[in-house]
């Protein structure tokens, strides 16, 4: 009778696993059957890829005030699918899968429930990685680190643990790749690593296992530090210092914390009296007992991630919900230690709580469903001039620049393959590609706009150099030195080819010093609007050397 429950147990916890990878595939292969609009900020991203692609070596031929371990991946895709912006998407359909793969690891080195197990994925999923179609370095920075998490929880959960082994070195080598992507929550999720480690080290009376992590991730430090130390990787990395200014302040962080916050606040509140109830009778009994070293170690992991969320909305603040990976690791635990049985895998009971992730994230999942919308909007009441509701009670600003999103187009060229733009960007390219200069041979091309792919349309290799910069936001991915250095090439008139992005709202994203002086020694022959939404009042202007 044993044998055969056992029997129908493990058939069942195989039937979850199979069910949690299904659902992991198919939430982040969606973004693959969609046409996109051009995306803020994007151009970064295909730029970083589009250099390492073409075999340009960072801080040595550009500079960045970053690792370059958000680039890899879409670098990688560059080559197997081309340097295309939709390639940015397959790209990131690839770092949610990781990244799916990557919390339920995790999840099953904590040996949570089957069906809760299950429950949590469709949460991640719907929360965490199905809102993300562009490769971002504030979502790959974390991504990263839940992969060390996972490798690091395996590694523990031998109880021989031999330095030599795979997963403790991947675990130190994905925790500094995620320093090496973005150094807030890069360093944050390092500290929290050490302090899981120390917490087992302490459990355990042996502090082997922190001594070999910290090993590790030095060792991994040097490899990627030496390599580039000849090229001013200290100039470019070393952010909150000069040229670099702090972009964190103890009001901002009280401000996020104390002004906000208020699902992580209410998640620490549930924690906390589990803590009372759950853990503190028990504490005594760390060292003799592995679950409640286990449990402990869960704790310990919920809390980290949950400090790491209060400081990463503060430090990185694009885009807004960076930080919201948090719910499913708090949903996970305080459901796993809630002080009563709840039949996950009871079949009404998994349906009606899935059905509720899906009812409690459905902000997400309505951003797909334009055809819905289109479909209501059809069948409700008709709106006149003088009708007032939630659509119409203000009236927005006329800005003749800014082209509603629905009457984006699709753009003939390659590198834009599936995505739209406003109309205008669209004839503004074409012009760009069939102008003289744009057929130059040897052209000297400063692209300083959104529209990064048009190197690609042009053959054109992105100029290299100790102090050219990866993009060109003013004190973030570039300053003075650079900035001075470009005007002084205008002034020689170096370049045939200028485009100049100008968005007035925004503070110096593209040098304003520089646009003063293209326009006093170029001739502006072209202005279209910039593909951006939301962001009103941007253009991209085109300039040429005088006559």
């Amino acid at each position: 009778m044993i044998e055969k429950y056992g029997k129908i147990l493990k058939s069942t916890k195989n039937i979850y696993n199979m069910f949690d990878i299904v659902l992991i595939l198919i939430f982040s292969s969606v973004p693959l059957f969609f046409h996109f609009n051009y995306k803020i900020n994007i151009f970064l991203s295909w730029e970083g890829a589009y250099r390492l692609y073409l075999g340009q070596i960072p801080y040595k031929d550009f500079g960045l005030p970053l690792g370059f371990g958000y680039w890899l991946i879409p670098a990688l895709f560059f080559h197997l699918f081309g340097p295309y912006l939709i390639t940015l998407i397959k790209a990131q359909v690839f770092i949610n899968i990781l990244s799916g793969l990557a919390f339920w690891s995790i999840l099953k080195s904590f040996q949570v429930n089957s069906g809760l197990k299950t429950l949590a994925v469709l949460l991640y999923c719907v929360s965490f990685s199905f809102n993300n179609f562009w490769p971002w370095y504030n979502h790959t920075v974390i991504v990263y680190q839940f992969i060390g998490f996972a490798f690091l929880f395996h590694y523990l959960r031998k109880e021989n643990q031999k330095v030599f082994n795979l997963q403790i070195i991947l675990s130190a080598f994905f925790f500094f790749l995620s320093l090496f992507t973005k150094q807030d929550a890069g360093a944050m999720g390092i500290l929290v690593g050490l302090g899981i480690v120390l917490f087992y080290g302490y459990a355990k009376n042996h502090y082997k296992v922190p001594l070999i992590f910290l090993g590790y991730l030095l060792i991994f430090g040097f490899l990627f530090f030496l390599p580039f130390k000849a090229y001013r990787i200290g100039y470019w990395f070393n952010h909150g210092q000069p040229p670099h200014s702090s972009r964190l302040s103890i009001l901002d962080l009280l401000n996020g914390i104390l002004g906000g916050s208020l699902w992580i606040k209410f998640y620490l509140l549930l924690i906390l009296l589990i803590f009372y109830t759950q853990f503190l009778p028990v504490i005594k009994t760390i060292r003799t007992n592995s679950i409640t070293l286990w449990n402990y170690l869960f704790l310990l992991f919920t809390l980290g991630i949950l400090m790491e969320a209060l400081i990463f909305q503060v430090s990185s603040y694009v885009p807004l919900d960076n930080n919201i990976f948090f719910h499913s690791f708090s949903f996970i635990f305080i459901l796993t230690f809630i002080p009563f049985t709840i039949p996950f895998e009871k079949r009404s009971v998994f349906i009606s709580l899935a059905l509720f992730i899906l009812f409690w994230w459905s902000h997400v999942l309505w951003l797909y469903a334009g055809g819905v919308k289109n479909w209501l909007a059809k069948r409700g009441p008709i709106i006149t001039d003088t009708s007032i509701t939630i659509n119409t009670f203000m009236i927005p600003p006329k800005d003749p620049s800014l082209v509603p999103v629905e009457k984006w187009i699709p753009s003939p060229f390659k590198s834009f393959k599936k995505i739209q733009m406003p109309p205008g960007t669209v004839k503004g390219i074409e012009k760009i590609l069939n102008m003289p200069q744009a057929h130059k041979s040897n052209l000297k091309f400063l692209n300083m706009s959104e529209l990064t792919p048009l190197e690609y349309e042009l053959g054109f290799i992105p100029e290299t150099g100790k102090n050219i910069p990866l993009w060109y936001h003013r004190g973030v991915g570039m300053f003075s030195s650079q900035t001075e250095d470009y005007c002084k090439k205008i002034k020689n008139s170096y370049y045939d080819l200028v485009l100049f992005e100008y968005i007035p709202n925004l503070n110096n994203f593209f040098p304003f010093k520089i646009q003063d002086t293209l326009r006093q020694y170029y001739t502006k022959v072209d202005q279209f609007v910039a593909p951006r939404n939301p962001t009103n009042q941007s253009f991209i202007e085109v300039y040429i050397k005088k006559n």
